[in-house]
């Protein structure tokens, strides 16, 4: 049998609650269920609390991703532009008769000067500043560079780029 006693005072003696197959749930046992369901809440409350603060997090880091990605296409396609004229002129060069080794090492550090030009500035700016967030991040780039690797190159370039960007425009890259 099922005896729920709501009343306060009590209506059901507690005793009733130790017979046989009697089951006995008064006021203070609906308060400890409350009390149990509401702390069981209010975990669940703070576990949704820092999902939702870590997806938000992910998708600003997404958010500022993408607001970033039309100044690395300018960039990548300004560097390019600046490949491409350099390039043509080494080709007319040599097609001249010029020296292939001092026109490839012309080409080298001309194609090198000019696409660094912009990030030096910008790592200069940000010095001058008092940013310590762009060298640091130039920095890290620049750590992983390899005699193979000119990933880390660009990579390091289009940061410096977005930052140097970012001090002329005095908007996000």
């Amino acid at each position: 049998m099922l005896l729920v006693d709501i009343a306060v005072p009590r209506d059901v003696e507690p005793e009733v609650g130790k017979l046989a197959n009697a089951y006995l749930y008064s006021v203070d046992d609906l308060q400890s269920i409350i009390s149990h369901n509401l702390a069981q809440r209010k975990a669940a409350a703070v576990e949704a609390e820092t999902i939702v603060a870590q997806e938000t997090s992910e998708f600003m880091a997404w958010l500022r991703a993408q607001s970033a990605s039309e100044t690395i296409r300018e960039y990548r396609s300004q560097a390019e532009q600046v490949r491409d004229e350099l390039t043509a002129k080494a080709l007319a060069a040599l097609e001249q008769g010029g020296d292939a080794q001092a026109i490839m090492q012309d080409l080298a550090w001309k194609l090198t000067n000019r696409l660094i030009h912009a990030p030096t500035k910008s790592l200069q700016q940000a010095a001058r500043d008092g940013d310590n967030e762009t060298p640091e991040i130039f920095c890290a780039t620049a750590s992983g560079w390899s005699s193979s690797t000119s990933f880390s190159f660009f990579t390091g370039c289009i940061y410096a780029y977005e930052a140097f960007y970012r001090c002329q425009t005095g908007s996000p890259a």
